[in-house]
C-alpha cells in the first residue's frame, strides 16, 4: 500500500498489511501493518502512523469487527 501526502513537503509511506489466507488450515487472519518505506522530511514516527492506521480501522463499520475477530499479532 502506498500512502502519499501532497502537503509541503510531499511525503510517501509504503506499508503492507500481512494476512493469512482463508484457505489456510488455521483460517483467515490479519496481522499488524509493516511500515517499509518513508520518503519525507525527518524520521517517520511509526507509533503515530500505526495509531492513525488503527483509528481508521476502528472507524470503518464493516472492517472493525472483521479485524477484531481475525487479529493475529503473532508476526
Amino acid at each position: 500500500m502506498l500512502v502519499r501526502s501532497y502537503a509541503r513537503p510531499p511525503t510517501t509511506l509504503t506499508m503492507a498489511v500481512p494476512y493469512r489466507n482463508a484457505q489456510s488450515p488455521a483460517g483467515f487472519a490479519v496481522h499488524r501493518p509493516k511500515f517499509m518505506g518513508w520518503q519525507g522530511p525527518g524520521t517517520a514516527d511509526y507509533q503515530l502512523l500505526g495509531d492513525a492506521f488503527f483509528r481508521g480501522v476502528e472507524s470503518h463499520e464493516a472492517a472493525a469487527p472483521v479485524w477484531a475477530q481475525h487479529n493475529d499479532e503473532s508476526i
